[in-house]
C-alpha cells in the first residue's frame, strides 16, 4: 500500500489509490487505518486468494469500517486464477449477506463477477449499491453480448462501469470491443444491444457511482 501511495503521489490529479487488505491478517484493521492515512480512496479484497469467506467475522469488521468512512469496496479475482485459491469464496452470492448487513456499502466486482456473471447481475438487481466493471468480459465477443443482454433484461445495465483490464488490455481495445458487441449475433434473431446503452457504460461517471 505504501508503494501504491507513492505512485499515486506522483500524479494525484489523474491517479486514485485503492488499498489491498487481507481480512485474515493480524494487522488487517491497522492496515486499513494506515491506508486511510496514506490517502487511499477505497479498498480491495480477494476472498478466493486470501482464503477467506466473504462473511467471515474478520472481513465483516473491515466492511463496517468502510461504511463508517464511506470507502468503496472492490472485490477481485486474480487472473490467471492460482491453483491455491478457494474458488467458491469468489462467488457473488456470498455477498448477499454483506449487502443486507451493510446496505450503504458500495461494492464493485471486477470482470462482472466472472465466471458467475448471471449471479452477479441478480445480486446487483437486489442491492442498489452493487456495481460491476466490464474488464476482461468486454473483449470476449460472445460473452460480452450475453452479459450485456442479461444486464439489460434485468434492468441493471446502469450498474455496469467501464474497465479496460490494463495492462492485459487497453482502454481503446475494450471500448472498440464494447461498441462491436452486436457483431457476434449478426444474421441471428437475437436482439441487439442498443448502442446508447453501450455508450452509457463507456461514458458513465464511475467515480460518482
Amino acid at each position: 500500500n505504501e508503494l501504491i501511495a507513492e505512485f499515486i503521489g506522483r500524479d494525484p490529479q489523474r491517479r486514485i489509490g485503492i488499498a489491498g487488505i487481507d481480512p485474515l491478517a493480524d494487522s488487517a484493521e491497522h492496515d486499513l487505518e494506515s491506508a486511510m492515512e496514506l490517502g487511499m480512496s477505497g479498498i480491495t479484497v480477494s476472498p478466493a486468494l486470501a482464503g477467506v469467506h466473504p462473511t467471515h467475522s474478520s472481513a465483516m469488521k473491515i466492511y463496517e469500517r468502510c461504511c463508517e468512512h464511506s470507502l468503496p469496496l472492490i472485490v477481485t479475482l486474480p487472473n490467471p486464477i492460482p491453483a491455491s485459491s478457494i474458488l467458491d469464496f469468489a462467488r457473488p452470492v456470498h455477498w448477499d449477506e454483506v449487502a443486507r448487513t451493510y446496505p450503504q456499502l458500495k461494492i464493485l466486482f471486477t470482470q462482472m463477477g466472472y465466471p458467475w456473471i448471471d449471479e452477479l447481475l441478480v445480486l446487483a438487481g437486489k442491492h442498489k449499491h452493487v456495481f460491476a466493471e466490464v474488464s476482461g468480459v468486454a473483449t470476449r465477443p460472445l460473452q460480452v453480448y450475453n452479459a450485456l443482454s442479461t444486464a439489460w433484461s434485468l434492468d441493471v445495465i446502469d450498474r455496469l462501469l467501464f474497465g479496460s483490464g490494463f495492462p492485459m488490455s487497453t482502454p481503446q481495445l475494450a471500448i472498440e470491443s464494447l461498441y462491436s458487441v452486436n457483431v457476434s449475433i449478426k444474421g441471428t434473431p437475437l436482439p441487439p444491444i442498443p448502442r446508447a446503452r453501450v455508450k452509457d457504460i463507456v461514458e458513465r461517471d464511475a467515480l460518482a457511482c
